[in-house]
């Protein structure tokens, strides 16, 4: 097994999350009372339960931002544009544009039903400096 990283971003609940994500190819792989594990393909994000207590006005909004870095940008896009799913329906989610403007190679944005940021990059090919 190759060695990675997951991200966890905040749920305010599961059945909302996973069938937000399953319009664009996630499965869950696991889930239990406090952790929810979708999956596609090689990518997976890992979502826990926010706690009640962040949602109070005294505290500010907790959210996450994940990046996925993937081979075609162009395509991962295809599957949030063109998806069955209604957009309104969830609130607060938003998909941008696909474009080179914001990382200097094919990329674009999800927002999901929490408020968690979470960019779609085009992996670029390793750079030839040194660090």
């Amino acid at each position: 097994m190759n060695d990675r990283a997951v991200p966890v971003l905040p749920s305010a609940g599961f059945v909302r999350t996973a069938k937000f994500f399953c319009y664009f190819g996630f499965g869950i792989i696991a889930q239990d009372d406090h952790w929810l594990r979708l999956r596609n393909g090689s990518v997976e994000l890992d979502f826990c339960l926010k706690s009640p207590d962040q949602d109070a006005p005294e505290n500010p909004a907790q959210s996450g931002l994940c990046v996925i870095r993937v081979g075609d940008a162009a395509a991962w896009h295809d599957i949030f544009a063109k998806s069955r799913m209604a957009w309104k329906a969830f609130g607060k989610p938003s998909l941008t544009s696909l474009s080179n403007a914001a990382w200097n190679v094919p990329a674009f944005a999800v927002t999901d039903p929490d408020g968690n940021l979470i960019w779609i990059v085009q992996d670029a090919p390793p750079s030839d400096a040194t660090e």
